[in-house]
């Protein structure tokens, strides 16, 4: 289960015990295909997009600043980017020369590319 704790004989009034330590993770643990997160003495399986979301607040990331893997410039919507274009320069998020360039080179620009 990758989880690693201190172990400890510890012998009181003439009877022997063992004191198992171990420290918060704060990931779930992988037990058998299903993730469990321990919160105090209770311990809760965590799944589907609850467990997505609670690994992306872990790594301080949220859900749309992860890519997606293999998608490119060319798969976005034309229609989307143009009008991403016209309300980022009302807002005056964007320059009017820096809406004009491609899409790639714009997606790059915006750092939302990764590697």
């Amino acid at each position: 289960m990758n989880i690693i704790a201190d172990v400890n004989l510890i012998e009181e009034n003439g009877l022997e015990y063992i004191e198992i330590i171990v420290d918060s993770y704060s990931f779930p643990v992988n037990y058998r295909g299903k993730h469990y997160y321990c919160s105090g003495s209770t311990m809760q399986e965590i799944k589907g997009i609850k467990l997505l979301k609670f690994l992306y607040e872990r790594q301080g990331k949220t859900w749309d600043s992860v890519p997606i893997p293999g998608e490119t410039a060319d798969a976005l919507s034309k229609e989307a980017l143009q009008e991403f274009r016209k309300k980022s320069v009302y807002k005056k998020r964007l320059s009017k020369i820096a809406a004009e360039v491609n899409d790639k080179l714009l997606l790059e620009n915006l750092k939302l590319f990764e590697g």
